[in-house]
């Protein structure tokens, strides 16, 4: 028995994607149609207790974030992730809230943890958005540097903010590149040793030039309906709601979908 089934979960959403790659945009979205995430989030849609789940992980193993040690069989046979889920669960359940219904996970540290995860949910629904490694690595570093110079980030060494371990690899855009093609490419492994059954993918490009389709395409993937106010409502983060998509979209896009 599974520890989803020792404590009566529904499989949740997993939204899947590296830093800086789209899944804070994707995870709003989803919220607007009516995904829990949990109760305690931090700005970019994270639940804290998803992430100090997988800071365990990550501190357990003597790494950090951005230079990460990936699950092998050793750490999936410990798997510290399982581990802290269970004994905490009850805390867990009161912080995160419901683990029922429609509900997710999203925290870019799940590129790492995710082999651990599926040993808790075995059949998750695994949303991927992928975005350009070059891109992915012009945003780190940009953003790395920038906290440096406001002095919130050391300009040298490994450091530790909000119990989150840091090194200087994102600093440089070299650094930053290497760590986003080394993500991407764990998860392509993954995709290909067949660790979860079934994905959706796109790239961050198409969700952003024409999100209705994007959402079309989860709602078949999840077979969940969502409405039209809803869907209107979600296909304008993109966009940073300025404009929203073409309404005549929606029936190209949802043909059965109800008034």
């Amino acid at each position: 028995m599974n520890l989803a089934e020792k404590y009566q979960l529904d499989q949740p959403v997993i939204i899947l994607g590296v830093h800086r790659s789209g899944t804070s945009m994707l995870t709003r979205m989803m919220e607007m149609l009516g995904l829990f995430v949990g109760h305690d989030l931090q700005g970019d849609h994270e639940s804290k207790v998803v992430i100090a789940i997988n800071n365990h992980y990550i501190n357990k193993t003597d790494s950090s974030w951005d230079a990460p040690q990936y699950p092998g069989a050793d750490d999936i046979g410990t798997n510290f992730v399982a581990r802290a889920f269970d004994a905490s669960f009850e805390g867990i359940k009161q912080e995160f809230g419901p683990m029922t219904g429609f509900w997710g996970l999203k925290d870019p540290r799940m590129v790492i943890t995710l082999p651990l995860w599926l040993q808790i949910f075995e059949n998750p629904k695994i949303i991927y958005i992928k975005r350009n490694p070059a891109d992915i690595a012009r945003s780190l570093s940009s953003r790395h540097q920038q906290l440096v110079k406001k002095g919130i980030f050391p300009a040298t060494g490994d450091f530790t903010k909000g119990r989150i371990k840091f090194t200087q690899r994102c600093g440089s855009l070299e650094g930053a590149l290497d760590f986003a093609q080394e993500q991407v490419a764990f998860v392509e492994s993954m995709i290909a040793d067949g660790m979860f059954s079934e994905h959706l993918e796109f790239e961050y490009d198409e969700m952003v030039q024409d999100p209705l389709l994007q959402l079309s395409r989860i709602s078949q993937y999840l077979g969940h309906d969502f409405s039209r106010a809803d869907l209107l409502k979600a296909a304008g983060v993109p966009r940073q709601e300025q404009t929203a998509p073409p309404v005549d979209l929606i029936d190209q896009y949802f043909p059965n979908l109800k008034p």
